[in-house]
């Protein structure tokens, strides 16, 4: 098969498995992660979503109200896990820089970086409230 052939039997499967991919797939969530993590299973993906939702202010308050550099990478840690298994790649990313920042110890930084998680936590439960709330 020629190197032309070969690109368009490639590109043909691509655009295959993109049909089959839910759309929103993006920044602030990766639906394609969420469902694959599900088996397609959209009354699943409500469920974690739902739990995710509710958990999502009170790991934020943690974070926010943590008293030591421990707590803080406890924290962050825990948000990171529980960000990257359902696919919510801002808060994710976020959340990884958090843990890793020596942002307990220096406030200016600190208030950046929460400042930036409450957007990412708006940013989430907007398009959830979008997507899955009707």
């Amino acid at each position: 098969m020629s190197q032309t052939g070969a690109g368009q039997g490639a590109l043909a499967r691509q655009q295959r498995v993109s049909a089959k991919q839910p759309e929103g797939t993006d920044s602030v969530l990766d639906r394609v992660h969420l469902s694959h993590y599900t088996m397609n299973n959209v009354a699943l993906e409500r469920e974690i979503i739902a739990l995710f939702r509710g958990q999502l202010p009170i790991l934020v308050d943690r974070i926010r109200q943590t008293c030591s550099q421990g707590e803080w990478k406890f924290a962050t840690h825990t948000l990171k896990g529980s960000a990257a298994a359902i696919g919510a790649c801002k808060l994710n990313d976020l959340a990884k820089e958090m843990e890793a920042a020596e942002a307990f110890c220096d406030e200016y930084i600190r208030r950046k970086l929460l400042l930036e998680l409450d957007e990412a936590a708006r940013e989430f439960e907007l398009l959830v409230q979008r997507l899955y709330c009707r």
